[in-house]
C-alpha cells in the first residue's frame, strides 16, 4: 500500500485550491471548511464505489445498478440488501453523485437536496427493512451503523457561516460539487490508493494552514512514518491494532502500509473531537478498509475507556500507536484513581500532565506479544515525585518500558518542544534487564519553520532499534539497576553522551610552532628591507 505518489500530490493540490477558492466566499474558518470539501469528496467516493461494486456484481444479470433499483419488487430489495451487507450503506440511483451534476446545471438542485442525500445514506445503515429480516441482522447492524453514524454531522447545510441564505449555501455547495466532479479520480479498487493518499495529503495541508487547531488531529508525515515503522518492525500482519487518540487515523493507516503483508484484522480508534472522529472513519473507508474491520469510538479516552468487550474486559492489541496531546490538563477524580488502568502505582500524575495516563492506558491494552509506540513529552520521562512513582511501577512491576528515542524539537504543529518516542513491550525477548536509549535529536533537516526526519534518518533509527547495540554518541543499553539508582529518570541525554570532546592541545608543540613562525616573519621583514634599500627607498 503505497503512501505517496506524484499523482496523489497533484490531486490533493487541486482539491486544496478548490477549497481555498470557495472558502473565500464564506465566513467560515479553513479548519472548519475542510469538513465540507472532505465530506463531498467522500460522498463522491462512496457513490462511485457503489456503482463500481454493484455493476460488477450484476454484470452476469445484464443489468445496471441504476436499472436494478428502478424496478419494483423483490429484486430491487435484494440489491439493496447486497449493498448493506457488502458496502454497509445504500445510495439510491437518484442520489448518486453523478446524478447531481445535471440537476445542478439545470438549476434543479440545492444545498438541502445534498443534505437529504447524506441523511438518507446514513439512515440506510439502520433501516429495519434491511436488518430485522436478515438472519445475520445483529452482526450487520452492529458493524455497519456505528461506522456511518453521524459521519456527516459537521457538513451542515443550515450553517450560516457557509452562507446566510439557502441560495448562498446552494451556490457554494453546487460549485464545490461541480468542481470536484471535474477532477478525474477512480473510486474502484485500483484507484483507492491514489485517492486515499491524496485525502491524507489534503488533511496534512489543512493542518499546516490552520496550525494548532487542525494540528489536534494530525501527526506530521516524518514522525508518523517513524512511529509506524517502529511499531510494525518485524511483523508481517496484525490482528488488532489501535490508536486511542486517533485524530484522522493516519497513524494506523501508516502501520497498515508498513506491515509486510499489509494485513490487519481490526482497526480500533477512540477520539473525543467530533470532526476528527468523522474524518477518521472516512479515511479508513477511502483507503479501502472494509467497514467490518472499523471500530471507532467518540469519547474522551481518559474519562471513558471504550476499548472493552461485552463483559467489560479490555480488548488487547498487537500494535498500539498514538500521538496524544502533550502535558494535557485533566481533572483528578476518585473514579480515575480507582480505574484499573491507572490504580497500579497508587498515584495519579499532576493535573497539568496527563502524559503518563495515556501511557498506562496503552500498557493496559497491550497483548502479551504486543507493542506500543507513542510520542510523549520529554518531561514525562524526567519529572519527579508522582510521575517518578508511575515510571517506577511500569519498570519494576510491569517491566514494559523497552526503548526511548529522543527526537528533534520543532517537529509538531502547535508546539516547539522536543518529544520522545516511547516503545512498550511485555515480551522483551531477552532484554528484560535493560532499557534501550537512542538520541536522534540531531537527525533532522529544516523544512520551513519545522524540523523533519528524512527517509535516511528514519532508516538509521529503525536499523539501530532493531539491532539494539551500543553505538557511541547515538545509542546505549542501560541496566535497570542503573536506572533504579538514578531514580527512574528516563532522560536520553543522561545515558547517551553526545558531547563532542575537544582535541587535546600539545602546548610545547604549539610554542615551538609559534617560535618558527616568528623566525620566518623576521627573515621576511629583513628581505623586504633589503629590497627597499636597493631601490633607494630606505
Amino acid at each position: 500500500m503505497a503512501m505517496s505518489s506524484a499523482g496523489a500530490t497533484e490531486l490533493a493540490n487541486r482539491l486544496k485550491a478548490i477549497a481555498d477558492e470557495l472558502r473565500g466566499r464564506t465566513n467560515m474558518e479553513g479548519f472548519k471548511f475542510k469538513d465540507y470539501i472532505l465530506g463531498v469528496i467522500f460522498y463522491r467516493f462512496l457513490s462511485e464505489r457503489t456503482e463500481e461494486f454493484m455493476n460488477d456484481l450484476l454484470k452476469q444479470d445484464n443489468i445496471s445498478y441504476e436499472n436494478a433499483l428502478a424496478e419494483d419488487g423483490e429484486f430491487a430489495d435484494t440489491v439493496r440488501q447486497w449493498s448493506i451487507d457488502y458496502l454497509g450503506y445504500i445510495i439510491e440511483p437518484n442520489e448518486l453523485f453523478r446524478a447531481m451534476i445535471p440537476k445542478i446545471k439545470a438549476e434543479e438542485f440545492d444545498a438541502e437536496d445534498f443534505q437529504k442525500a447524506i441523511n438518507h445514506l446514513v439512515a440506510s445503515t439502520t433501516d429495519p427493512k434491511y436488518h430485522d429480516n436478515n438472519d445475520d441482522a445483529d452482526s450487520v447492524k452492529n458493524l455497519s451503523a456505528p461506522v456511518f453514524a453521524d459521519m456527516f454531522s459537521n457538513v451542515r447545510m443550515d450553517d450560516t457561516e457557509l452562507g446566510t441564505t439557502v441560495a448562498d449555501r446552494t451556490s457554494i455547495m453546487n460549485d464545490m460539487i461541480l468542481k470536484i466532479s471535474d477532477i478525474p479520480f477512480k473510486a474502484d479498487a485500483s484507484g483507492i490508493d491514489v485517492l486515499g493518499t491524496a485525502y491524507m495529503i489534503l488533511i496534512t495541508m489543512f493542518a499546516s494552514d490552520a496550525g494548532k487547531k487542525a494540528g489536534e488531529f494530525f501527526t506530521p508525515a516524518s514522525a508518523a512514518k517513524l512511529v509506524a515503522r517502529i511499531a510494525a518492525a518485524g511483523m508481517k500482519s496484525a490482528n488488532n491494532i489501535c490508536d486511542p487518540t486517533a485524530g484522522s487515523a493516519s497513524l494506523l493507516l501508516q502501520v497498515l502500509g508498513e506491515l509486510e503483508d499489509h494485513e490487519v484484522g481490526n482497526f480500533y480508534t477512540q477520539e473525543k473531537i467530533a470532526s476528527s472522529y468523522n474524518i477518521a472513519r472516512m479515511n479508513f473507508l477511502i483507503h479501502g478498509v472494509e467497514y467490518q474491520k472499523i471500530h471507532c469510538f467518540k469519547a474522551d479516552t481518559l474519562l471513558e475507556d471504550k476499548l472493552v468487550d461485552e463483559d467489560g474486559k479490555p480488548i488487547l492489541f498487537d500494535i498500539t500507536v498514538a500521538n496524544p496531546p502533550y502535558s494535557l490538563d485533566y481533572k483528578q477524580t476518585t473514579a480515575l484513581k480507582e480505574d484499573p488502568r491507572f490504580k497500579g502505582p497508587g498515584v495519579l500524575p499532576p493535573k497539568s500532565f496527563a502524559d503518563l495516563l495515556f501511557l498506562q492506558h496503552m500498557a493496559y491494552h497491550m497483548a502479551e506479544h504486543g507493542k506500543v509506540a507513542v510520542l510523549l513529552s520529554q518531561g514525562s520521562m524526567t519529572r519527579g515525585k508522582k510521575e517518578q512513582k508511575i515510571r517506577e511501577y511500569m519498570i519494576e512491576r510491569l517491566n514494559c518500558i523497552d526503548t526511548i528515542i529522543g527526537l528533534p524539537d520543532k517537529m509538531f504543529y502547535g508546539t516547539g518542544i522536543a518529544v520522545d518516542l516511547v516503545i512498550l513491550k511485555h515480551n522483551r525477548n531477552g532484554n528484560s534487564d535493560n532499557i534501550f536509549f537512542m538520541d536522534a535529536s540531531k537527525l533532522f533537516v529544516k523544512e520551513g519553520k519545522f524540523n523533519i526526519l528524512t527517509d535516511d534518518a528514519i532508516d538509521q533509527i529503525v536499523d539501530a532499534y532493531m539491532k539494539r547495540e551500543n553505538i557511541p554518541k547515538f545509542t546505549q543499553k542501560v541496566p535497570l539497576a542503573t536506572i533504579k539508582d538514578d531514580g527512574y529518570i528516563l532522560n536520553v541525554p543522561r545515558y547517551v553522551d553526545t558531547t563532542i570532546e575537544e582535541a587535546e592541545i600539545d602546548i610545547p608543540a604549539q610554542l615551538k610552532a609559534l617560535e618558527e613562525l616568528d623566525c620566518k616573519a623576521a627573515e621576511a621583514s629583513k628581505s623586504v628591507y633589503n629590497y627597499l634599500k636597493q631601490l633607494g627607498l630606505k
